[in-house]
């Protein structure tokens, strides 16, 4: 048979199959543009939760290439704006409009995740249910839901036009909406939560009389996972069905917010809670912050509560030191490293941790050596754990590729990274390839700084502290240099004062020891025009 004949043959059995696109929050850019295209051409139905919503196309131009010592520098300049057919434009931050709205409700061992679309019916919600969330078993294993929604809404169609596809999807998404609702239901019954619906309340439903107290449960240290506790009485004369707390923050980087936390039925006068475990990110300083509450109800118009001020106890990434010195292919590898060729050396690194808490995944680092002739065979190792108060040792091997010899000494950058604490030293050390060694005590920089404030000017004090002695220390604020002063002892403090606006900013901080180690903080602030949210230091 013919090329063409075989195209022509394919194109008219594909015009004549239903299409179906899937869609969510990440759905972007080219994705964009088939699945508008698709639904304007009549030929799909458009299944999730409204795409991304970016409308634009944008070029990026390299500053500065990433080193060890520095990051990248991007610019992304937009250049061009995309339209469907008909001039039609996505809209930006919203994008296109899911024909049947699904979102997923996230059952897991640290709570449950019911979002406010399905809590009102606007989408169906798929319950996606994890190991943990059930006190006892395992919850079976329902792979790709939204893909499985999709092949039933194919093999109900009747035909492949867009109309056909819509009829399918009706009959189907009532189908699953009734399955979906059981099985959310028994999902809540396994952790005792009565999550029957209210078929009693008169239209319109009278808005709930609540007394709401939001609490945490432990000790809510920087690093660790803390419970959240919500008691809710119930004041009205009227039962309540299916209630949730839910928690916001005016910033999406705090921990509660978004934060859900189910109760169910409340019958009148009587108390319930809730609860769900939350990973509390790193902060240096110690905060609390002023969180948002409201109380949805089955048939019932949402309620605020009054605000929670939640308490957070700061704790600053420990202090870590290196011992370091070269070695040679014959000086200490022992017997697994006898087939190493006598042009490889290593690099032995001591870390000890310093400080009073334990770090784990703790990455010995390498990057390219100031003699490009010698090359890192190891760019990385990893310390499963490093208590607090002891050392690991590790070696990283690298290759001699100049045709002389190799010099007495070189210098090496070398970076210390830990799970939750970043980088936590980053310095170039000099190796001596005799065997000498190099110990490098870091400077330490500290400050009170807060996640959020409100805007307006921000008193910051830095004091930086040394073994020896500090050379410097300075400040950038949005990438311009605030402040440098100059030292002499083990100890300089600077004072600065922050011009803060709305929206988020950054400060960084360095000192500089007499050895010519150098420090590096960075503080993220967001500035807020209100007082919702805000975090006291």
């Amino acid at each position: 048979m013919r090329p063409h004949s075989t195209l022509g043959m394919w194109t008219s059995a594909a015009s004549q199959a239903p299409l179906v696109v899937l869609m969510d929050k990440g759905s972007a850019s080219a994705s964009e543009i088939v699945a508008g295209s698709l639904a304007l051409l009549n030929r799909a139905v458009l299944i999730g939760q409204h795409s991304h919503g970016k409308g634009t196309v944008q070029q990026p131009f390299v500053l500065r290439e990433p080193s060890l010592l520095a990051n990248e520098v991007k610019l992304k300049l937009t250049i061009a704006e995309y339209h469907l057919a008909q001039d039609t434009a996505v809209p930006r931050g919203i994008g296109l409009r899911p024909d049947l709205a699904t979102n997923r409700v996230e059952l897991s061992q640290s709570g449950a995740d019911l979002p406010r679309d399905v809590a009102r019916g606007d989408a169906l919600g798929l319950v996606s249910e994890r190991p943990g969330w059930r006190p006892f078993g395992t919850p079976p294993d329902r792979g790709d839901v939204t893909m499985t929604l999709a092949e039933d809404v194919l093999h109900a169609t009747t035909g492949p036009s867009r109309a056909e596809l819509l009829q399918a999807g009706s009959r189907v998404l009532a189908a699953w909406r009734q399955t979906e609702t059981r099985r959310l239901a028994q999902a809540m019954a396994a952790r005792g939560i009565d999550w029957s619906g209210d078929d009693l309340c008169p239209e319109p439903c009278q808005a709930p009389d609540l007394g709401v107290t939001v609490e945490l449960v432990g000790e809510p240290r920087s690093g660790q996972p803390v419970a959240v506790r919500a008691l809710v009485h119930n004041k009205g004369s009227a039962p309540l069905h299916r209630l949730v707390v839910r928690l916001s923050a005016s910033s999406s980087r705090l921990p509660w917010d978004g934060l859900t936390l189910p109760i169910g039925f409340i019958p009148p006068g009587e108390t319930a809670t809730g609860s769900a475990t939350v990973a509390l990110p790193v902060y240096p300083a110690s905060r609390e912050d002023l969180v948002a509450v409201t109380v949805d109800a089955d048939q019932r118009p949402s309620v605020g509560a009054e605000s929670a001020l939640l308490r957070l106890i700061g704790q600053a990434p420990p202090p870590v030191s290196i011992r370091v010195r070269g070695v040679s292919a014959d000086g200490l590898f022992g017997d697994a490293d006898a087939l190493l060729s006598p042009e490889t050396r290593a690099v032995e690194v001591v870390v000890s941790n310093d400080g009073g808490i334990d770090l784990s995944g703790v990455q010995v680092r390498l990057a390219q050596p100031d003699d490009p002739r010698l090359e890192p065979l190891e760019r990385q190792v990893l310390v499963d754990a490093l208590p607090a108060g002891q050392s690991k040792t590790v070696l990283l091997h690298l290759a001699w590729t100049g045709d002389g010899p190799l010099g007495d000494s070189s210098r090496v950058p070398v970076e210390v990274a830990a799970e939750r604490f970043s980088s936590l030293l980053r310095a170039v050390v000099p190796v001596d390839w005799d065997g000498g060694v190099s110990v490098l005590v870091p400077p330490r920089l500290n400050a009170d700084v807060p996640v959020e404030t409100m805007v307006g000017t921000l008193p910051v004090h830095l004091v930086a502290t040394d073994d020896q002695g500090i050379a410097s220390v300075s400040a950038w604020w949005q990438g311009r240099q605030l402040a440098w002063r100059s030292g002499q002892g083990p100890t300089l403090e600077l004072d600065l004062s922050l011009d803060v606006q709305s929206g988020t900013h950054t400060l960084v901080g360095a000192v500089t020891d007499n050895d010519g180690v150098t420090t590096r903080r960075r503080w993220v602030i967001h500035g807020s025009a209100d007082g919702d949210g805000i975090a006291i230091p």
